[in-house]
């Protein structure tokens, strides 16, 4: 028998995408399993929300009211 959330002959397959991969496909994104949770790998411009388990625009017009928001790789500054 396996641990939780591992499978395969010998126990060596991580299951823990299994159920978000669907979810991060559907939003242009990868699962990808970091230590022992799953988070999906968004796509340029985006950022994963824990929270709401989806995808968001890094640069959202609240981030900076008063000037213009650049994406920088995963994170933004605002100009």
């Amino acid at each position: 028998d396996c641990l939780p959330n591992f499978g395969g002959d010998w126990c060596e397959i991580s299951m823990l995408c299994e159920n978000l991969d669907s979810t991060c496909r559907a939003m242009g994104a990868t699962c990808k399993v970091i230590g022992f949770n799953a988070i999906c790998d968004c796509p340029y411009g985006k950022t994963y929300n824990p929270r709401s388990g989806i995808c968001e625009n890094i640069c959202d017009p609240w981030r900076c009211m008063h000037g213009t928001c650049e994406i920088m790789e995963r994170t933004y500054k605002c100009k």
